[in-house]
């Protein structure tokens, strides 16, 4: 018998800690029905408190009666292709008894008033809902629909807290669009914003930093807490492959933080929604959840007290989660000495105990003509990229961890607390994680960026970029497992560009600042990544030789530390790589 029999018992046993349920498909009776026919009604007008009214299509049972209602608010307008989409599930709603509005956005097709990015979407939305609620089809309950732009028009809407708002669904969309799409972590604007134009690209074109016109586009902690209060339910979907997730993931976050009722679904698939859902595919999910909070029916909600519902990369398995965050991080610090996995001048290591000495910071250069850069991550509709990150990784500073002894996962979304100092205030960092099987292939698990300026407010200064300050990037969630062997590894640079044949890149934009940066790893600059790591504690990754840490670092260098608190300057650090 293998020496390591206990370890499927220990996984079960965690997993039950944690609250955590693999689920299967499910074979049963559709939510949707076909107990109605559909009255089609054109040019319905719904006024907006400014005197504007939006033009819209109503869908609903032909027999008498009140209905709960669900609206799509489309910033594309009710007519054209990406208003077709939508046709067959709208009147599948209205057959099953659901009274449906479908509006096109301030000035879209017949709507009046002058349109723009996002603009009007959360006013506009909470007159819809209150003008429904009070029509005399409707019960006066309320949900939205819709995916990409037409999820942030729900969660805009759900900001204003509208009394007869009762559930939202916004699919693969973000609630923070400046942060999460137009210029992710503050820096520049990618090529898969500026490549389409129209009034969107020209509207967050003209406000590079985040301002009072972001603000008023932007769903806010305090916005988050007045849903929560307003009784409002989310059902909030995306997918791993889809570059709008991390926007997902963090408005659930913050909305479920504040005590709101809901679930987060995310799937194996890129932009465009999904289907291929356990135990329900998503358009059942999704019907009863309005089922359970706009029709009111004694069902209670799909997954019951779940807050999360993931799909898992390797095991391709889906997860019921009791909690969100499922799975607590946990800190890898930054450590000066190699992990002799690249041969590499800029290979570090990643481990779980904190440096104890100081050590020399790890420095790279960064040009907009050279780089060296990172791979951008996503590719609009097809998703991660699947190129071995080796040749990447060894132009760049890289920190790795030693090979895991045994297998685990990480679910949930790592965040990097990194000491850095730039030669100019006009600085990026871009991070990547990639995964390192034992042949030494490295895939690319998540991305991070951060525009330096943008780190605090008013986001568009840094005080003094040649002092080391810490800085917090937040990476795109995830949830994969890791085979025992394999190891972490932790990419910095100052940019990302898209790999050969990625059509549609998603990500950031280059800056034209040619910049030195020094990342710090040493006692004083305890940089470090947390991990929402699942089973296999932080003594898994752990090398052999760190039984004796102090031996492992070795000595510090005479006269490296300054008096002044013992903080390098940018200048000294310089002065000791030369």
């Amino acid at each position: 018998m293998t020496r390591f029999w206990f370890l499927p018992i220990l996984l079960v046993c965690l997993l039950f800690l944690l609250g955590v349920d693999r689920i299967t498909p499910k074979v049963t009776e559709s939510a949707f029905t076909s107990d109605y026919n559909v009255d089609v009604i054109d040019e319905v007008k719904v006024p907006a408190c400014d005197g504007v009214k939006l033009d819209a299509r109503l869908l609903k049972p032909e027999a008498e009666g009140e209905r709960p209602t669900v609206i799509l608010l489309n910033g594309y307008g009710i007519d054209g292709s990406a208003a077709e989409s939508y046709e067959e599930d709208l009147k599948r709603y209205a057959e099953s008894g659901y009274a449906v509005l479908h509006i096109s956005a301030r000035g879209l097709g017949d709507s009046e008033g002058e349109g723009g990015l996002y603009k009007g979407f959360g006013t506009d939305g909470h007159d819809a809902v209150e003008w429904a609620a009070s029509q005399s089809w409707s019960t006066g309950d309320v949900g939205m629909l819709g995916r990409s732009l037409q999820g942030t028009a729900q969660w805009l809407t759900a900001a204003e807290a509208p009394p007869a708002l009762k559930a939202i669904s916004p699919e693969v969309s973000c609630a923070d669009c400046y942060e999460h799409l137009w210029y992710p972590g503050g820096m520049e604007m990618g090529p898969g914003r500026s490549l389409f134009g129209g009034y969107g690209f020209q509207g967050a074109s003209k406000h590079r930093t985040y301002d009072d016109w972001w603000e008023n586009r932007t769903v806010t902690a305090e916005d988050f807490q007045a849903m929560s209060d307003a009784g409002i339910a989310v059902l909030a979907s995306g997918g791993w492959q889809d570059y709008l997730t991390d926007g997902t993931v963090d408005a659930y976050t913050q909305f479920h933080n504040a005590g709101g009722k809901g679930l987060l679904v995310v799937g194996p698939e890129a932009h465009g929604g999904f289907e291929d859902v356990a135990p329900y595919p998503f358009d059942e999910l999704e019907k009863r959840f309005m089922d359970a909070y706009v029709k009111q029916s004694r069902d209670e909600p799909p997954l019951g007290e779940a807050a999360a519902l993931l799909y898992q990369y390797e095991t391709e398995a889906w997860f019921a989660y009791e909690n969100w965050p499922a799975v607590p991080k946990k800190p890898f610090y930054l450590r000066a000495q190699s992990s002799e996995s690249l041969e590499s001048d800029g290979d570090y290591s990643l481990r779980p105990k904190p440096p104890t000495e100081a050590k020399e910071p790890a420095l790279y250069e960064f040009t907009k003509a050279h780089g060296p850069y990172l791979n951008t991550f996503f590719e609009q509709f097809v998703g991660r990229t699947t190129e071995d990150q080796t040749p990447v990784e060894e132009r760049v500073a890289t920190w790795t961890t030693p090979p895991l002894k045994e297998t685990a996962a990480l679910i949930g979304t790592p965040v990097l607390n990194v000491y850095a100092a730039f030669s100019k205030a006009d600085a990026d960092i871009a991070v990547q994680l990639s995964v390192v099987a034992e042949d030494g292939t490295s895939t690319l698990l998540t991305s991070g960026y951060q525009h330096a300026p943008a780190a605090e407010a008013p986001y568009d200064t840094l005080a003094d970029p040649h002092q080391p300050r810490e800085y917090t990037v937040d990476f795109a969630p995830m949830s994969v497992e890791l085979s025992a062997g394999s190891r972490l590894r932790l990419s910095i640079a100052g940019g990302t560009v898209p790999e050969t044949g990625m059509y549609i890149a998603e990500g950031p934009g280059l800056n034209d600042t040619s910049v030195t940066t020094a990342v710090h790893h040493d006692a004083l600059h305890p940089s470090k990544i947390q991990l929402p790591l699942m089973r296999g504690e932080v003594a898994a990754f752990q090398s052999s030789e760190e039984a004796d840490d102090e031996h492992a670092d070795g000595a510090a260098k005479s006269g490296f530390l300054p008096e002044r608190q013992g903080l390098p300057s940018f200048e000294e650090a310089m002065r000791l790589k030369h």
